[in-house]
């Protein structure tokens, strides 16, 4: 005996047929049974008391399968039973949804003989009463619900089994993914990439690797849409990034040991956000940038003193404008000093040695002396600059020595010698003069001074040259 009780939410689903003369047969249909959210197609009609709504009995019909029920209760309680009557005139055709819906429900194990007859009645009258039409898609929405209730938990349970019952069922392919936006992604391809997915999701539970589970949740987001597993793959993704960064700790460390600076800077430059936010790792990163530098640094100094031993000291500011800022200590400043001041003297002695007659003037000779004694500071450091030192030291001697000069006059011309003096009126006078060129001022009272040049960078030291120097001469 099958019974209902008010808790089920049955909803009645009664067929009314109106066959021969002078009799009326009213054939009421069992109640449709509302399914639990886990379990949608696994429920089992079973016999229960009738509450007290005042239906005296129910009672099976074991040969023909047909709930009877006694007409003045059904016609007093079921909000259909005083309708059908009535409703036999109107009957209405279902919509294709509803009846794709019905058409699923007959391999149903609780619903499918019931649903089996409305089809009955729907293809011998056309239609439904529209009360239990009403109620029909009633139980469809609420079945709907069921199913997408217990799909989606089998998705967020990585329960693969029942998935793939679900997802075949006529009432899923059918109905369900028409009428659910949610689940029309599931087509034969997506079901076997999100079967791949899912037993890769076991795989990886199974031997703790966080890496592979959270690949597979990416993948199940991505081939469902849904976003089931929100809370679990926050704990993986902050698990992963732990992993992460102590993997790549490692490797950093390993490559600083072995002085990988370049190797270990490339690999920082492709890092993402949250592994270069990492203190640790960007220790590791100023660190290995900071010995890149006094690398680069050492080997630039050990160009320099290449270059300075080759007495190429034109090459060494060049080379030390690559050093970094932050690495120009006390060292860089001596070498920088000494570079610059080398070239400096270089270019001055250069000079003087190219008009030697100059360092006859005593002008000059204090400027040259003191190129000297600024170049012997450095000397041992460049042989080209000691070469120029000792070049205009002897030019300094040369122009140094006197050479005799015999002055001849007429007894009235004053003789003046810019820097050296006066010649008192004579007849004849004889000087030792250095080797430079000398401008001479003859002055003889009511006359104007004559000037002469003379020019002994080139006198002999031995023999006197004779001038003449007379008032109007």
């Amino acid at each position: 005996m099958n019974r209902l009780s008010d808790s089920s939410a049955p909803v009645a689903l009664a067929i009314a047929t109106s066959q021969r003369r002078k009799r009326v047969q009213v054939v009421a249909g069992a109640c449709l049974l509302g399914l639990t959210v886990t379990a949608p197609f696994l429920c089992v009609l079973k016999d229960r008391d009738v509450s007290a709504s005042g239906v005296s009995s129910v009672l099976h019909d074991g040969q023909t399968g047909i709930a009877k029920i006694n007409a003045p209760i059904l016609a007093k309680e079921s909000p259909l039973s005083s309708q059908v009557a009535e409703s036999q005139k109107t009957l209405l055709p279902l919509e294709a949804h509803t009846l794709r819906g019905l058409k699923a429900l007959t391999l149903d194990p609780e619903y499918g003989e019931i649903a089996a007859r409305l089809l009955n009645q729907i293809n011998a009258e056309g239609g439904l009463p529209a009360e239990l039409i009403e109620e029909l898609e009633n139980k469809l929405t609420e079945r709907l619900a069921a199913m997408d209730g217990s799909l989606k938990l089998a998705v967020a349970n990585n329960d693969l089994p029942l998935f793939e019952k679900l997802s075949s069922s006529r009432f899923f392919n059918d109905y369900v993914v028409n009428q659910a936006q949610q689940w029309r992604w599931v087509t034969d391809s997506a079901r076997s990439d999100f079967a791949v997915a899912s037993k890769a999701q076991s795989s990886a539970e199974i031997e703790k690797n966080i890496e592979a589970e959270l690949r597979a949740l990416y993948s199940i987001r991505a081939i469902s849409g849904l976003d089931l597993n929100s809370e679990r793959i926050a704990e993986l993704e902050v698990e992963v990034t732990k992993l992460e960064q102590e993997l790549l700790q490692a490797e950093f460390a390993q490559l600083m040991a072995a002085g990988k600076y370049d190797e270990l800077i490339s690999r920082a430059g492709v890092l993402s956000p949250d592994m270069a936010k990492d203190t640790h790792i960007r220790d590791f990163i100023a660190q290995a940038e900071m010995s890149l530098m006094k690398q680069r640094r050492d080997e630039i100094f050990a160009e320099v003193s290449t270059q300075a031993s080759a007495d190429n000291w034109r090459a060494v500011p060049g080379l030390l404008n690559a050093v970094p800022v932050n690495l120009r200590d006390q060292e860089f400043q001596n070498v920088q000093v000494a570079a610059a001041a080398i070239i400096e003297l270089e270019d001055a002695l250069l000079e003087l040695s190219r008009k030697p007659d100059r360092l006859a003037d005593e002008n000059v000779q204090r400027y040259a002396q003191n190129l000297i004694a600024r170049a012997r500071e450095f000397g041992g450091l460049s042989p080209k600059l000691d070469n120029s030192v000792a070049r205009i030291v002897d030019g300094i001697e040369v122009a140094s020595v006197a050479v005799p000069l015999l002055i001849e006059s007429d007894g009235r011309a004053k003789i003046l010698i810019p820097g050296l003096g006066y010649v008192e009126p004579t007849r004849e006078k004889s000087l030792w003069l250095q080797k430079k060129r000398y401008t001479f001022i003859v002055r003889c009272a009511g006359e104007p001074d004559i000037r002469s040049e003379i020019d002994l960078r080139r006198a002999s030291t031995t023999s006197p040259r004779a001038v003449r120097l007379t008032c109007g001469a």
